[in-house]
């Protein structure tokens, strides 16, 4: 008898398994559901590796599972701009921001579908192959690129002087960037890249003497190179300004900062805040040249952060007209944390706030003046509207 009763409390348990296994939102009386099916939910990440470890039906390496763990809980966060890094990729970032500088000499920004071209420099390997902004490149060396970080992205592009890169490339069929014609593979012999971070150039139209100062980047001596180059075009007789940041992708804060206190004597550029790091407002930096003179700032579709930073500054501070497209959108920081792995995370931890209380979001900031080069003629649309809408200022 005992024998029965205890086969039939198994078979009894056994289809309570099975049922609420089948159906977990059924009311169990007595907690019965989590003795016989524990919440999954609650188990650790821990846990789930060490029971594929001892369970799973073949072999498989701790790293993977801890780079898949780790990937997938940055990937949770839905934030296109947190990576995680996994050993390999974190050791080819390194070297490439370490060594020198040589590539197919091109702005990119980051893109879900791998990376999108904001501009080519003259006498590159990349505007001789017929790249164009806008272009997709998906795949470099045959490998899908997709879903990466643009850090470890680019990393692959670069490489030592004279050796080759293929690169699979798409146009895109109209200016929203969402749709792409077929690809092409495209192959590039790497070389050393000398392009100056900052350039300017004075121009004569309507009776005024423009300063027209193209900034490619926001690295350590941005402020100082742009300043010089205003002081040279000052001595020039520049008596209107125009700063060019398109394809410009960013870069230091501080020197969004430093470029912005050229044309700003005071106030605010930008805040920053975060959950877990206080708000710090960052003001325009005293300068003895400060430059009151009308100001318009071209921007387009591969100007972002830093550049966004400026732009925004000087548009919501009603101190330049914004003209081109809208921009990238990309108003978040990040933060680099090395693991004991050999990996690294990349993690969003705050935000950037404009003058008035604007923010950066991610349709980018509108221009106040919408106008499209066509890289096909050889008129510069942008440029020449900015050197109309000074003209409108009263010398």
């Amino acid at each position: 008898m005992r024998t029965l009763i205890a086969i039939l409390a198994l078979l009894a348990a056994f289809a309570c398994g099975i049922y609420i296994g089948a159906y977990p939102n059924t009311p169990i009386v007595g907690g019965l559901k989590d003795i016989v099916a524990p919440d999954r939910a609650e188990i650790s990440t821990d846990e789930v590796q060490t029971l594929i470890e001892n369970e799973y039906y073949r072999k498989v390496p701790d790293s993977k599972l801890t780079n898949g763990s780790i990937n997938g809980m940055v990937k949770s966060l839905d934030d296109k701009f947190s990576h995680y890094f996994d050993p390999e990729q974190n050791k080819d970032f390194e070297q490439a921001i370490s060594g020198s500088f040589t590539g197919v000499g091109m702005a990119v920004n980051e893109d879900k579908r791998g990376l999108i071209v904001g501009l080519t420099y003259p006498g590159s390997p990349a505007r001789a192959a017929g790249l164009k902004a806008g272009d997709l490149i998906s795949k470099v060396d045959g490998k899908s690129i997709a879903g990466l970080s643009s850090d470890v992205a680019v990393a692959k592009v670069k490489g030592p002087e004279g050796t080759k890169v293929t690169l699979t490339v798409a146009a895109p069929k109209d200016d929203s960037l969402k749709q792409y014609g077929p690809t092409r593979d495209v192959v590039l012999t790497r070389k050393v890249i000398e392009i100056p971070v900052a350039d300017g150039k004075l121009y004569k139209r309507d009776g005024r003497k423009i300063g027209v100062v193209r900034l490619v980047s926001f690295t350590e001596t941005s402020g100082e190179l742009v300043a010089k180059q205003v002081n040279k075009l000052k001595k020039q007789g520049a008596d209107s300004w125009v700063l060019d940041l398109r394809g410009n992708g960013g870069g230091r804060l501080d020197q969004a900062v430093e470029v912005s206190s050229i044309f700003l004597n005071n106030g605010m550029v930008v805040a920053t805040d975060g959950r877990a790091r206080p708000r710090r407002v960052y003001n325009a930096i005293k300068r003895d040249f400060i430059t009151p003179q009308p100001l318009a700032v071209l921007v387009d579709k591969g100007s972002a952060s830093a550049s966004e930073i400026t732009a925004g500054a000087m548009k919501y501070r009603d101190r330049g007209l914004i003209v081109g497209t809208r921009t990238y959108g990309k108003g978040v920081f990040q933060e680099v944390t090395e693991l004991d792995n050999g990996g690294a995370v990349s993690l969003t931890v705050g935000r950037y706030e404009l003058p008035g209380g604007h923010f950066i979001t991610k349709a980018g900031l509108a221009p106040d003046l919408k106008v499209e080069d066509n890289s096909n003629t050889r008129p510069d649309e942008a440029l020449d509207a900015s050197f109309a809408a000074l003209a409108q200022f009263k010398q």
